[in-house]
Protein backbone atom coordinates (compact mmCIF):
# COMPACT_ATOMS: atom_id res chain seq x y z
CA UNK A 1 0.00 0.00 0.00
CA UNK A 2 2.39 2.37 0.63
CA UNK A 3 4.58 1.62 -2.29
CA UNK A 4 1.79 2.35 -4.31
CA UNK A 5 1.00 5.58 -3.27
CA UNK A 6 4.81 6.38 -3.25
CA UNK A 7 4.54 5.79 -6.65
CA UNK A 8 1.44 7.62 -7.37
CA UNK A 9 3.33 11.00 -5.57
CA UNK A 10 6.57 10.19 -8.15
CA UNK A 11 3.95 10.93 -10.82
CA UNK A 12 2.33 13.90 -9.68
CA UNK A 13 5.25 15.66 -8.99
CA UNK A 14 6.85 14.66 -12.03
CA UNK A 15 3.55 15.99 -14.05
CA UNK A 16 3.92 19.31 -11.84
CA UNK A 17 7.43 19.48 -12.86
CA UNK A 18 6.54 19.28 -16.70
CA UNK A 19 3.00 21.55 -16.17
CA UNK A 20 5.74 23.76 -14.75
CA UNK A 21 8.29 23.46 -17.77
CA UNK A 22 5.52 23.92 -20.16
CA UNK A 23 4.39 27.29 -18.23
CA UNK A 24 7.84 28.79 -18.43
CA UNK A 25 8.59 27.54 -22.43
CA UNK A 26 5.36 29.23 -22.89
CA UNK A 27 5.67 32.76 -21.21
CA UNK A 28 9.00 32.92 -22.92
CA UNK A 29 7.56 32.18 -26.24
CA UNK A 30 5.00 35.38 -25.26
CA UNK A 31 7.44 37.46 -24.40
CA UNK A 32 9.51 37.19 -27.31
CA UNK A 33 6.66 37.39 -29.66
CA UNK A 34 5.88 40.79 -27.73
CA UNK A 35 9.05 42.04 -27.99
CA UNK A 36 9.72 41.27 -31.89
CA UNK A 37 6.13 42.73 -32.37
CA UNK A 38 6.75 46.06 -30.27
CA UNK A 39 10.22 46.83 -31.08
CA UNK A 40 9.70 50.37 -30.15
CA UNK A 41 9.15 50.48 -26.95
CA UNK A 42 12.54 48.46 -26.03
CA UNK A 43 15.70 50.72 -25.52
CA UNK A 44 19.37 49.37 -26.01
CA UNK A 45 22.44 50.61 -24.16
CA UNK A 46 25.00 51.45 -27.12
CA UNK A 47 28.66 52.31 -26.46
CA UNK A 48 28.49 56.21 -26.10
CA UNK A 49 30.32 56.91 -30.00
CA UNK A 50 33.99 58.15 -29.42
CA UNK A 51 34.60 62.29 -30.90
CA UNK A 52 35.45 62.22 -34.20
CA UNK A 53 39.43 62.98 -34.55
CA UNK A 54 40.14 66.56 -35.53
CA UNK A 55 41.78 66.61 -39.25
CA UNK A 56 45.51 66.41 -39.13
CA UNK A 57 47.20 69.19 -41.14
CA UNK A 58 48.63 68.21 -43.94
CA UNK A 59 52.23 69.19 -43.92
CA UNK A 60 52.36 69.48 -47.44
CA UNK A 61 49.91 72.32 -47.73
CA UNK A 62 51.43 75.70 -48.99
CA UNK A 63 50.49 77.49 -45.74
CA UNK A 64 51.91 74.82 -43.62
CA UNK A 65 54.96 74.24 -46.12
CA UNK A 66 56.35 77.53 -45.88
CA UNK A 67 56.05 77.99 -41.57
CA UNK A 68 57.78 74.95 -41.40
CA UNK A 69 60.46 76.51 -43.97
CA UNK A 70 60.54 79.63 -42.27
CA UNK A 71 63.71 80.59 -39.87
CA UNK A 72 63.22 84.00 -37.58
CA UNK A 73 66.21 86.13 -37.75
CA UNK A 74 68.36 88.46 -35.45
CA UNK A 75 66.03 91.65 -35.26
CA UNK A 76 67.02 95.13 -36.79
CA UNK A 77 65.13 97.62 -35.19
CA UNK A 78 65.25 102.11 -34.92
CA UNK A 79 63.66 103.75 -31.95
CA UNK A 80 60.69 101.79 -31.17
CA UNK A 81 60.22 99.86 -34.45
CA UNK A 82 62.09 96.19 -34.33
CA UNK A 83 61.87 94.16 -37.54
CA UNK A 84 62.69 90.51 -37.30
CA UNK A 85 63.67 89.09 -40.81
CA UNK A 86 62.29 85.57 -42.14
CA UNK A 87 64.01 83.47 -44.30
CA UNK A 88 62.47 79.87 -46.25
CA UNK A 89 64.76 77.48 -46.65
CA UNK A 90 63.08 76.66 -49.72
CA UNK A 91 60.69 78.94 -52.11
CA UNK A 92 57.52 78.24 -53.78
CA UNK A 93 57.96 80.10 -57.36
CA UNK A 94 54.80 80.34 -59.44
CA UNK A 95 56.34 82.05 -62.32
CA UNK A 96 56.68 85.88 -62.93
CA UNK A 97 54.97 88.30 -61.47
CA UNK A 98 54.60 91.63 -61.37
CA UNK A 99 53.84 94.60 -58.48
CA UNK A 100 50.79 97.18 -59.17
CA UNK A 101 53.37 99.56 -59.55
CA UNK A 102 55.22 98.05 -61.78
CA UNK A 103 52.63 97.13 -64.28
CA UNK A 104 50.62 100.75 -63.62
CA UNK A 105 54.16 102.42 -64.90
CA UNK A 106 54.76 99.98 -67.60
CA UNK A 107 51.25 100.37 -68.95
CA UNK A 108 50.64 97.02 -68.32
CA UNK A 109 47.94 97.80 -65.84
CA UNK A 110 44.59 99.57 -65.93
CA UNK A 111 42.59 100.67 -63.16
CA UNK A 112 39.76 102.47 -63.49
CA UNK A 113 35.94 103.31 -62.10
CA UNK A 114 33.12 101.19 -62.86
CA UNK A 115 31.04 103.39 -65.01
CA UNK A 116 30.27 106.23 -63.55
CA UNK A 117 31.83 105.42 -60.43
CA UNK A 118 31.23 103.01 -57.37
CA UNK A 119 33.08 104.27 -54.17
CA UNK A 120 33.92 100.39 -52.92
CA UNK A 121 34.65 99.12 -56.23
CA UNK A 122 37.34 99.94 -59.30
CA UNK A 123 37.77 97.38 -62.19
CA UNK A 124 41.94 95.89 -62.70
CA UNK A 125 42.67 94.58 -66.69
CA UNK A 126 45.75 93.42 -67.05
CA UNK A 127 47.25 93.63 -70.29
CA UNK A 128 50.46 91.78 -69.76
CA UNK A 129 51.61 88.28 -70.33
CA UNK A 130 52.57 87.83 -66.49
CA UNK A 131 50.76 87.75 -63.29
CA UNK A 132 50.53 91.13 -61.37
CA UNK A 133 49.91 91.14 -58.08
CA UNK A 134 47.92 94.26 -55.94
CA UNK A 135 48.40 93.94 -52.68
CA UNK A 136 45.67 94.82 -50.10
CA UNK A 137 46.34 98.67 -48.19
CA UNK A 138 48.38 99.50 -51.41
CA UNK A 139 46.80 102.96 -52.53
CA UNK A 140 45.87 104.58 -55.90
CA UNK A 141 45.04 107.93 -56.59
CA UNK A 142 43.35 109.68 -59.18
CA UNK A 143 39.63 109.64 -60.98
CA UNK A 144 36.81 110.34 -58.85
CA UNK A 145 38.97 109.87 -55.21
CA UNK A 146 41.94 107.78 -53.69
CA UNK A 147 41.33 104.24 -52.99
CA UNK A 148 42.71 101.93 -50.84
CA UNK A 149 42.95 97.85 -51.76
CA UNK A 150 40.95 96.00 -49.40
CA UNK A 151 42.10 92.61 -50.64
CA UNK A 152 45.05 91.22 -51.90
CA UNK A 153 44.81 90.22 -55.68
CA UNK A 154 46.47 88.28 -58.27
CA UNK A 155 45.72 89.03 -61.55
CA UNK A 156 46.32 86.55 -64.18
CA UNK A 157 47.55 87.43 -67.27
CA UNK A 158 45.40 88.91 -69.83
CA UNK A 159 42.67 89.21 -67.43
CA UNK A 160 40.04 91.54 -65.99
CA UNK A 161 38.09 91.93 -62.63
CA UNK A 162 36.46 93.83 -60.27
CA UNK A 163 38.16 94.29 -56.87
CA UNK A 164 36.81 95.90 -53.53
CA UNK A 165 38.50 99.18 -52.41
CA UNK A 166 37.82 101.64 -49.83
CA UNK A 167 37.95 105.46 -49.93
CA UNK A 168 40.76 107.38 -48.62
CA UNK A 169 39.66 110.74 -49.69
CA UNK A 170 35.82 111.72 -47.84
CA UNK A 171 35.80 114.94 -49.28
CA UNK A 172 36.19 114.90 -52.86
CA UNK A 173 33.83 113.19 -55.37
CA UNK A 174 35.20 114.77 -59.13
CA UNK A 175 32.99 114.52 -62.11
CA UNK A 176 35.10 112.38 -64.14
CA UNK A 177 34.18 110.61 -67.53
CA UNK A 178 33.35 106.87 -67.17
CA UNK A 179 36.25 104.46 -66.67
CA UNK A 180 38.39 107.34 -65.55
CA UNK A 181 41.65 105.49 -64.72
CA UNK A 182 43.69 105.41 -61.33
CA UNK A 183 47.43 105.89 -60.86
CA UNK A 184 49.88 104.44 -58.85
CA UNK A 185 50.94 106.31 -55.24
CA UNK A 186 53.54 103.58 -54.05
CA UNK A 187 52.29 103.94 -50.80
CA UNK A 188 50.65 101.24 -48.63
CA UNK A 189 48.25 102.72 -46.03
CA UNK A 190 49.54 103.38 -43.08
CA UNK A 191 49.75 100.99 -40.09
CA UNK A 192 47.26 101.94 -38.18
CA UNK A 193 44.85 102.61 -41.51
CA UNK A 194 45.74 99.31 -42.93
CA UNK A 195 44.12 97.40 -39.77
CA UNK A 196 41.44 99.40 -39.77
CA UNK A 197 40.76 98.48 -43.62
CA UNK A 198 41.91 94.69 -43.14
CA UNK A 199 39.56 94.17 -40.09
CA UNK A 200 36.54 96.38 -39.99
CA UNK A 201 35.98 96.13 -43.57
CA UNK A 202 33.57 98.98 -42.83
CA UNK A 203 33.79 102.54 -45.31
CA UNK A 204 32.92 104.83 -41.73
CA UNK A 205 35.80 103.42 -39.64
CA UNK A 206 37.93 104.00 -42.69
CA UNK A 207 37.51 107.74 -43.17
CA UNK A 208 37.64 107.98 -39.12
CA UNK A 209 40.96 106.83 -38.81
CA UNK A 210 42.42 108.44 -42.21
CA UNK A 211 41.31 111.49 -39.93
CA UNK A 212 42.80 110.00 -36.82
CA UNK A 213 46.17 109.53 -38.68
CA UNK A 214 46.55 112.91 -40.14
CA UNK A 215 45.55 114.89 -36.79
CA UNK A 216 47.79 112.48 -34.95
CA UNK A 217 50.93 113.16 -37.26
CA UNK A 218 49.83 117.58 -38.21
CA UNK A 219 49.16 116.54 -41.69
CA UNK A 220 45.59 117.92 -42.32
CA UNK A 221 44.46 117.82 -45.84
CA UNK A 222 41.13 120.10 -47.47
CA UNK A 223 39.44 116.87 -49.16
CA UNK A 224 40.24 114.76 -46.33
CA UNK A 225 43.18 112.74 -48.48
CA UNK A 226 45.35 110.21 -46.88
CA UNK A 227 48.26 110.76 -49.11
CA UNK A 228 48.73 113.98 -47.29
CA UNK A 229 50.65 111.90 -44.22
CA UNK A 230 53.31 110.75 -46.53
CA UNK A 231 53.56 114.23 -48.57
CA UNK A 232 54.23 116.37 -45.05
CA UNK A 233 57.47 117.42 -44.78
CA UNK A 234 57.62 116.76 -41.43
CA UNK A 235 56.74 113.06 -41.56
CA UNK A 236 59.19 113.13 -44.64
CA UNK A 237 62.11 113.94 -42.08
CA UNK A 238 60.54 111.92 -39.21
CA UNK A 239 60.24 108.42 -41.98
CA UNK A 240 64.52 109.26 -43.50
CA UNK A 241 66.04 107.67 -40.10
CA UNK A 242 63.68 104.67 -39.97
CA UNK A 243 64.29 104.05 -43.73
CA UNK A 244 68.28 104.79 -43.66
CA UNK A 245 68.93 102.00 -40.21
CA UNK A 246 65.89 99.45 -41.96
CA UNK A 247 65.71 99.74 -45.58
CA UNK A 248 68.17 96.75 -46.11
CA UNK A 249 66.21 93.82 -44.50
CA UNK A 250 65.92 92.01 -47.82
CA UNK A 251 69.51 91.64 -48.24
CA UNK A 252 70.53 90.72 -44.28
CA UNK A 253 70.25 86.65 -45.48
CA UNK A 254 69.49 84.66 -48.31
CA UNK A 255 66.13 84.06 -48.81
CA UNK A 256 64.45 86.63 -46.56
CA UNK A 257 60.86 86.58 -47.76
CA UNK A 258 59.40 88.78 -45.19
CA UNK A 259 59.12 90.09 -41.34
CA UNK A 260 57.42 90.25 -38.34
CA UNK A 261 57.48 93.42 -36.57
CA UNK A 262 56.43 95.19 -33.46
CA UNK A 263 55.86 98.16 -32.04
CA UNK A 264 57.63 98.86 -28.35
CA UNK A 265 56.61 95.67 -26.32
CA UNK A 266 53.78 94.12 -28.84
CA UNK A 267 54.35 92.49 -32.37
CA UNK A 268 51.84 94.01 -34.51
CA UNK A 269 51.94 92.67 -37.89
CA UNK A 270 53.98 89.83 -39.87
CA UNK A 271 53.97 90.25 -43.69
CA UNK A 272 55.54 86.89 -45.56
CA UNK A 273 55.68 86.72 -49.38
CA UNK A 274 56.09 83.49 -51.94
CA UNK A 275 59.78 84.56 -53.00
CA UNK A 276 62.26 87.01 -52.35
CA UNK A 277 62.45 89.37 -55.10
CA UNK A 278 59.00 90.34 -55.09
CA UNK A 279 59.60 91.27 -51.05
CA UNK A 280 62.51 93.29 -51.93
CA UNK A 281 60.40 95.19 -54.35
CA UNK A 282 57.35 95.75 -51.84
CA UNK A 283 59.45 96.66 -48.89
CA UNK A 284 59.89 100.13 -49.10
CA UNK A 285 56.08 101.20 -49.08
CA UNK A 286 55.62 99.07 -46.20
CA UNK A 287 58.63 100.02 -44.32
CA UNK A 288 56.98 103.64 -44.80
CA UNK A 289 53.34 101.97 -43.45
CA UNK A 290 55.24 100.25 -40.16
CA UNK A 291 57.32 103.63 -39.63
CA UNK A 292 54.68 106.12 -39.76
CA UNK A 293 52.50 104.53 -37.24
CA UNK A 294 55.56 104.12 -34.82
CA UNK A 295 56.23 107.80 -35.57
CA UNK A 296 55.81 110.01 -32.09
CA UNK A 297 54.56 106.84 -29.78
CA UNK A 298 55.50 106.75 -26.73
CA UNK A 299 55.64 103.58 -26.14
CA UNK A 300 57.61 101.37 -23.50
CA UNK A 301 60.97 99.89 -24.41
CA UNK A 302 61.92 97.50 -26.51
CA UNK A 303 61.21 93.76 -25.52
CA UNK A 304 59.91 91.37 -27.91
CA UNK A 305 62.18 88.50 -28.80
CA UNK A 306 63.10 86.14 -31.52
CA UNK A 307 61.12 83.33 -29.10
CA UNK A 308 57.87 86.06 -29.40
CA UNK A 309 57.78 85.95 -32.83
CA UNK A 310 58.30 82.61 -33.36
CA UNK A 311 55.59 81.93 -31.18
CA UNK A 312 53.45 84.70 -32.89
CA UNK A 313 53.68 83.14 -36.24
CA UNK A 314 53.37 79.44 -34.44
CA UNK A 315 49.95 80.21 -33.63
CA UNK A 316 49.00 79.68 -37.41
CA UNK A 317 49.11 76.32 -36.80
CA UNK A 318 46.30 76.34 -33.86
CA UNK A 319 43.81 78.75 -36.06
CA UNK A 320 40.63 77.94 -37.86
CA UNK A 321 41.07 78.09 -41.64
CA UNK A 322 38.05 78.68 -44.27
CA UNK A 323 38.94 78.81 -47.90
CA UNK A 324 37.29 81.47 -49.93
CA UNK A 325 37.61 82.36 -53.66
CA UNK A 326 39.21 85.67 -55.18
CA UNK A 327 38.05 87.84 -58.26
CA UNK A 328 41.72 86.92 -59.61
CA UNK A 329 43.93 84.02 -59.68
CA UNK A 330 43.78 81.46 -56.68
CA UNK A 331 42.46 81.78 -53.45
CA UNK A 332 42.30 83.21 -49.97
CA UNK A 333 42.77 81.30 -46.81
CA UNK A 334 41.27 83.29 -43.80
CA UNK A 335 42.47 82.10 -40.66
CA UNK A 336 41.21 83.02 -36.90
CA UNK A 337 41.54 82.39 -33.49
CA UNK A 338 44.74 81.19 -31.28
CA UNK A 339 45.09 85.15 -30.73
CA UNK A 340 45.67 86.02 -34.29
CA UNK A 341 43.48 86.64 -37.28
CA UNK A 342 45.61 86.39 -40.87
CA UNK A 343 44.88 86.03 -44.43
CA UNK A 344 47.10 84.03 -47.35
CA UNK A 345 46.76 84.79 -50.65
CA UNK A 346 47.25 80.92 -52.63
CA UNK A 347 48.33 80.31 -55.84
CA UNK A 348 49.27 76.56 -56.53
CA UNK A 349 52.33 75.62 -54.37
CA UNK A 350 52.62 79.13 -53.54
CA UNK A 351 51.21 81.45 -50.53
CA UNK A 352 51.92 84.92 -52.52
CA UNK A 353 51.60 86.77 -49.58
CA UNK A 354 50.27 86.29 -45.96
CA UNK A 355 49.77 88.77 -43.84
CA UNK A 356 49.12 88.26 -39.55
CA UNK A 357 47.84 90.81 -37.20
CA UNK A 358 47.48 89.93 -33.53
CA UNK A 359 44.14 89.26 -31.23
CA UNK A 360 41.09 89.89 -33.53
CA UNK A 361 39.84 88.78 -36.54
CA UNK A 362 39.10 89.34 -40.45
CA UNK A 363 36.07 89.38 -41.57
CA UNK A 364 34.74 87.46 -44.23
CA UNK A 365 34.11 88.77 -47.34
CA UNK A 366 32.02 90.28 -48.37
CA UNK A 367 31.41 92.96 -45.55
CA UNK A 368 31.37 96.55 -46.31
CA UNK A 369 28.20 98.44 -45.62
CA UNK A 370 28.60 101.00 -43.56
CA UNK A 371 25.54 103.15 -41.58
CA UNK A 372 26.56 106.26 -43.90
CA UNK A 373 24.37 106.42 -46.85
CA UNK A 374 27.36 106.20 -49.71
CA UNK A 375 25.26 107.13 -52.40
CA UNK A 376 23.80 110.29 -50.83
CA UNK A 377 28.00 111.18 -49.80
CA UNK A 378 28.59 110.81 -53.06
CA UNK A 379 25.86 112.91 -54.03
CA UNK A 380 26.18 115.76 -51.86
CA UNK A 381 30.03 116.16 -53.01
CA UNK A 382 29.60 116.56 -56.83
CA UNK A 383 26.60 118.76 -55.58
CA UNK A 384 29.00 120.65 -53.50
CA UNK A 385 31.28 120.11 -56.71
CA UNK A 386 29.36 121.83 -59.28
Amino acid sequence: MKLHWAKKCLRWVGACAALALAVTAGALVLWSTAASAAPQLMARIEPTPMPAPKPEIAYDDPLTALLRSATVLAPRSYGNLVVFPVSVSHIADFGPVLTMDEALNRGLLIIEEVGHGSVNEVVAINRSDSHVFLMASEMIGGAKQDRTLSEDLLLAPRSKATIPVFCVEAHRWTSVAPGAQFRSMSAVTPMSVRKTVRLKQNQSEVWAEVSREQTRLGAPSATGALKSVYESREVQRDLEPYIAKLDNIPAVAPNVIGVVVANGNSIVAADLFCRPDLFRRLWPRLLRSYAADAIGKDLPGVGVTIRDAEHFLGRLYHARRDREETPGAGYVLRLRGAGISASALILKRSVVHLEVFPGVELLPQPLRQSPMNLDYRRQRLERDGN
